[in-house]
């Protein structure tokens, strides 16, 4: 397993000097929506407010290798909604809904092909089943994009139990994501009871392809997802060896259709208490940027040294403390070098960073008619990414029902 050196004595002084290089940039540069860092916003589309569009929590998911799907559902998750969006023509089509069985958890979404690019709806939910021991069931079906419903489809039958996954009102970990390279799916979640990730493949139309099987064994695990990568599926998530200690390892698992193991790479981020990170693929291995108490980092590593290289890019003080830190929620590479988005109070900002953690000077904001907005969802594009976030106009309350969603295409040549 590729394990990170020990921290050196240089890096509380790097971290140091870095927050107050940081600091004094702050105080000097403004934010260009024409181009910092030598990055630009190649393409800003602004959709009117809806029922999906308005969503804080909606997500963008890429079908195919150019359009993409924003899917989300309502608060009280009783209904599923999803629309196509398509940068080419700078676009949304029809948004569509359906309307869901209650359940006690989920529902989580993921966009399928069976016959042509993003044909299928797969939806994942967990109704309580054994209320004496707080089990949970995890149920999939699949819809037409093409169609929305107000009647809930039947869950079909359970696919998994995770025992105690609803105990004193707590909710399973699980994350639904279809292959990019062909007409499948995975399922994966943690068992809390067996200290297990367990993993299932699905067909398109969420019929299950074998039995669950498990991954890895550990205390405790946290931060599972699936995520941008170098295969079919990535999925990503922080492994605890030791549930008493905060430093996790770093579990990338590249996965083929059939939902077997092609590749799998850990980092033990020693000293690092680090948050969920975000990853992207390089042509020699990944890249990651996490945060922790000390502040945000930057990590690359690469395939034949079998070493993870950590940089700090931003101290933790520089935002007044850990706590205060705007989430990172972007990453990819651009130009032999890598743009990260974080999302603040305020909106968003993208920053250019060297493969040495390094600081390009100035910051993208992203716009925002009155600085509020919610959460930022991200696809990594080559050379830039595409990010989408509502964006409210109603900031005395009630900031689901006003405003517009921004779709950006965002470059770095």
């Amino acid at each position: 397993m590729p394990r990170r050196p020990g921290h050196d004595l240089g890096v509380a002084g790097h971290l140091a000097t870095l927050a107050g290089l940081a600091l004094n940039a702050a105080a000097c540069q403004t934010s260009d929506a024409t181009g910092v860092a030598s990055c630009q916003i190649a393409q800003e589309v602004s959709a009117p407010g809806s029922p999906l569009t308005l969503l804080a929590d909606a997500r963008l998911e890429r079908v195919a290798t150019s359009s993409f799907v924003l899917t989300g559902f309502d608060a009280d998750r009783a209904t599923a909604r999803w629309v196509n969006y398509d940068p080419a023509a700078g676009a949304l089509g029809a948004e569509h809904a359906l309307a869901l069985q209650t359940a006690a958890a989920g529902p989580w979404l993921a966009i399928a092909t069976q016959s042509a690019p993003g044909d299928t709806l797969l939806v994942a939910q967990a109704p309580a089943v054994d209320t004496s021991r707080d089990d949970a069931e995890l149920h999939v079906f699949a819809v037409p994009t093409s169609a929305s419903s107000s009647t809930a489809p039947p869950l079909g039958p359970a696919l998994a139990r995770i025992p105690g996954a609803l105990a004193n009102g707590g909710a399973p970990t699980v994350a639904l994501a279809a292959s990019r390279s062909g007409p499948h799916a995975v399922l994966a979640w943690l068992d809390p009871a067996a200290g297990g990730v367990d993993i299932l493949a699905l067909s398109a139309a969420g019929q299950p392809l074998g039995a669950p099987a498990v991954i890895d064994k550990a205390p405790s695990f946290a931060c599972l997802g699936f995520a941008p990568g170098k295969g079919a599926l990535t999925l990503v998530y922080h492994r605890y060896d030791d549930a008493a200690v905060h430093v996790p390892t770093l579990v990338i698992t590249e996965l083929l259709d059939s939902g077997a193991i092609d590749e799998s790479v850990a980092f033990v981020l020693e000293s690092h208490a680090a948050r969920c990170p975000q990853i992207t693929p390089t042509d020699a291995g990944y890249a990651i940027a996490f945060q922790d108490v000390e502040g945000s980092w930057l990590g690359t590593y690469a395939g034949g040294t079998m070493a993870l290289a950590l940089h700090p890019f931003a101290a933790a003080v520089v935002f007044g403390g850990a706590g205060l830190q705007p989430p990172l929620v972007g990453l990819t590479g651009v130009g032999g070098d890598f743009a990260t988005v974080l999302q603040g109070a305020r909106g968003g900002e993208l920053w250019r960073l060297s493969p040495s953690g390094a600081r390009r000077g100035g910051r993208l904001a992203l716009p925002s008619l009155q600085g509020a907005i919610g959460g930022i969802s991200t696809q990594p594009d080559s050379g830039g990414m595409t990010a989408t976030y509502a964006d409210y106009t109603s900031v005395d309350g009630g900031l689901d029902t006003a405003g517009r969603r921004y779709f950006l295409g965002l470059a770095c040549p």
